[in-house]
C-alpha cells in the first residue's frame, strides 16, 4: 500500500485536549495521543535544544510503529556556524537522535534567508559528510534560490547529494491581510516566497503554511489534492506538514487531508484511530 505521511508542527499543544487529544491528557503525554491521530510530526524542538538521551527514549516508548518524525537539525550548526565545520556536530546529533530507529523520517537543514548562493560550497561539504544511514531535506529561503542560476545550482546540488528540497507553501497565508495577532506574527516571521512544487526524490516534503482566514487556508489545502494523489500514483511517499497561525485546528485539517487522498488513491494505507476522547463510563454499583 502507498503511504502518506501527514502532521502537524508539535505534538503537544493543550487546546486539543478534549477536541483531538483525549479529555485526559496529562502533560507530558500528548505525544502518545497525538501518534495515533496523525502518523507525522515537525521535529521542532531540537531546532532550539537539544533533548536528553532520556528523553528520547521515550519518545520512542510513546509512539506507535510507522509514526516519523522529521527532526530540524539544531540551529547552532545552521544559524550560528552557518554550516562551516560542522562534522563532528552532525554527527554527534544524529547519533543522540539514532534510538529512534524507524520512528525517524528524516532530518532537516533549515538555513536562514540570508545563506544564499555564495554559501553553497558550505551545503555541499555538509551534506556531503553529513551522515548518509538517513534522509536529508534542506530549506532555503533566500529568494535568488527561488529561480535562475540560484535555484538550478542548489536543486544540482540536493540531487547529487540525494537530498530533498523542502516545498514551502505560504500562499494562503499571504492572500489576504491577517485578522489575528498569531497572524500577524506568523507575517513577520515566514517567507513570502514563490511556490516550487516540484519534488527531487521519491521522499516529498510539503511544509503548508495556512491562513487565519479559515477560507483560504481550506481551499489551498484542497489546490494540493492533485498533485500529491499524482505522487502516490508515481510510487512516491509524501510528507505533508499543515501550519496556521494558531495552529487550533491544524490535527482536524491534517486527518482531513489525508481523508481527501484516501478517496482519490484507492491502496493508501490508512491511519490509525485515534483515542477515544473521553473514558469510558464506569457503571456505579451504588
Amino acid at each position: 500500500m502507498r503511504t502518506l505521511f501527514v502532521g502537524c508542527p508539535m505534538w503537544a499543544h493543550r487546546p486539543w485536549v478534549g477536541r483531538f487529544l483525549p479529555a485526559d491528557t496529562p502533560n507530558g503525554r500528548e505525544l502518545h495521543a497525538y501518534s495515533r491521530l496523525l502518523n507525522a510530526v515537525e521535529g521542532n524542538t531540537t531546532f532550539y535544544a537539544l533533548p536528553p538521551a532520556a528523553t528520547i527514549a521515550r519518545w520512542h516508548q510513546l509512539t506507535e510503529p510507522g509514526f516519523e518524525f522529521v527532526f530540524k537539525v539544531p540551529r547552532t550548526i545552521t544559524h550560528d556556524r552557518r554550516l562551516r565545520d560542522v562534522h563532528d556536530e552532525l554527527r554527534s546529533f544524529v547519533d543522540l537522535m539514532a534510538p529512534l530507529g524507524d520512528r525517524i523520517g528524516g532530518f532537516t537543514l533549515q538555513l536562514p534567508p540570508s545563506f544564499g548562493p555564495s554559501e553553497l560550497p558550505t551545503l555541499r561539504d555538509a551534506l556531503a559528510q553529513a551522515p548518509t544511514d538517513w534522509r536529508w531535506s534542506v530549506e532555503v529561503r533566500h529568494p535568488e534560490f527561488f529561480g535562475g542560476d540560484g535555484r538550478r545550482q542548489l536543486e544540482t546540488l540536493l540531487r547529487r547529494h540525494g537530498a530533498e528540497r523542502v516545498i514551502l507553501d505560504t500562499t494562503s497565508l499571504f492572500h489576504r491581510t491577517p485578522i489575528s495577532q498569531a497572524g500577524h506574527e506568523e507575517w513577520r516571521t515566514k517567507p513570502r516566497v514563490p511556490l516550487l512544487p516540484e519534488p527531487l526524490t521519491e521522499r516529498p516534503i510539503v511544509r503548508f503554511i495556512g491562513s487565519d482566514h479559515p477560507e483560504f487556508t481550506d481551499s489551498g489545502l484542497v489546490q494540493w489534492h492533485t498533485l500529491v494523489a499524482e505522487w502516490l500514483d508515481e510510487g512516491r511517499t509524501p510528507t505533508f506538514f499543515v501550519h496556521t497561525p494558531d495552529n487550533r485546528r491544524t490535527p482536524e485539517l491534517a486527518r482531513g487531508f489525508h481523508h481527501a487522498l484516501a478517496g482519490m488513491v484507492l491502496d493508501l494505507a490508512p491511519l490509525t484511530e485515534p483515542l477515544p476522547m473521553y473514558p469510558a463510563e464506569q457503571t456505579s454499583l451504588f
